[in-house]
């Protein structure tokens, strides 16, 4: 047990050392993390874009507000449906002009670094309210993002099964690497 804690108790401590294992444990947790992540960036909207279909919400006039269809709590599904995000790119809102459109900065510190670094102009943004937002999308948009959001092979057997396979490799990797090492280290000496 003290090889798996040690680390964590040196860094604790203020003993700042980057070992062996802080490092196999940082890139298992990240994969760890960014696997839970893709879960549930494709699960959230394609569940959002299979509500639309079925309430047959595929034009402007048969738009629903999130409340509708039962995702009105849904922080993530919110984040998503913002101006400039990918999934806004499949699902239109029915009544942008109730809705205020926010510029952006233009100051001349802002325009200074976007001529440095090539940067193009900013658009401007809805402030979306979400009670009142009605959405809804095409049936050639909808194809589309059921490819992008479709949920196979990502579910949630699939990435405890995964989570548990990284811990096993974390452990694998954490006893088979100061081997490695020291045999290597032991070769190019001699």
């Amino acid at each position: 047990m003290h090889l798996f804690w040690a680390p964590y108790l040196a860094i604790a401590s203020g003993y700042e050392t980057l070992t062996l294992p802080v490092i196999i444990w940082g890139a298992i947790g990240g994969i760890a993390v960014g696997s839970i992540a893709s879960l549930i960036g494709r699960r959230i909207p394609g569940v959002f874009i299979k509500n639309l279909h079925r309430t047959g919400a595929d034009e402007a006039d048969k738009a629903v507000t999130l409340a509708e269809i039962g995702m009105e709590k849904n922080f993530i599904l919110r984040r998503a449906l913002r101006d400039g995000k990918t999934l806004r790119k499949y699902v239109t809102l029915s009544n942008p002009d109730a809705f205020a459109v926010k510029s952006p900065n233009n100051s001349k510190f802002s325009r200074v670094l976007r001529k440095i670094f090539s940067i193009p102009e900013p658009e401007a943004k809805t402030e979306i309210d979400f009670s009142r937002a009605r959405f809804f999308i095409t049936d050639e948009a909808r194809f589309t993002a059921e490819v992008r959001y479709n949920g196979k092979g990502a579910d949630l057997l699939g990435v405890i099964l995964s989570l548990l396979l990284l811990a096993a490799l974390g452990f694998f990797l954490q006893w088979i690497l100061p081997e490695l090492i020291s045999l290597v280290g032991g070769l190019i000496l001699q």
